[in-house]
């Protein structure tokens, strides 16, 4: 189908669209898996999840002292109380990812034209090469033994 995908399927990773997901619940081999709904954020689909404490709510919340997802009803009952400065919304976590993740790549980069200027700048020209300079050589001894 043309849609794009709307749900995931915990169980076989399967991103599906509505229709695929209704036939999905619908299948015998299928129908006891676990369909969750995805949203689309800030480009990235991002798996909606409940908090495992509190089923009825949502992820919402990060720390990253503890390198640990959350609900608002677990940040209610202050378990991070002590680390406040390292606990982000789950958007504010991502985007600070993608601006590391973009930092690394572009030291990524840097390292390799460093690399690449350095090797480029200690081999001999090709002029210099001891092959090219007895091209010539080997030219008239193949042309000899032709």
């Amino acid at each position: 189908s043309d849609e794009s995908a709307s749900d995931i399927c915990v169980d076989c990773g399967l991103h599906l669209c509505s229709v695929h997901t209704a036939a999905h619940k619908r299948t015998r081999s299928t129908k006891g898996h676990t369909v969750k709904t995805l949203i689309l954020s800030e480009s990235y689909i991002v798996q909606k999840s409940s908090c495992s404490l509190h089923l009825s709510y949502q992820l919402e919340f990060y720390c990253e002292k503890c390198s640990e997802l959350f609900c608002k009803r677990c940040k209610q009952l202050a378990p991070h109380d002590d680390h406040t400065e390292s606990v982000l919304t789950v958007k504010e976590a991502a985007r600070k990812l993608r601006q590391q993740i973009s930092a690394k790549r572009q030291d990524a980069k840097k390292t390799v034209t460093g690399t690449e200027t350095e090797v480029l700048s200690s081999a001999p020209s090709v002029e210099q090469s001891p092959v090219l300079r007895r091209l010539p050589e080997a030219e008239q001894l193949e042309a000899s033994l032709a």
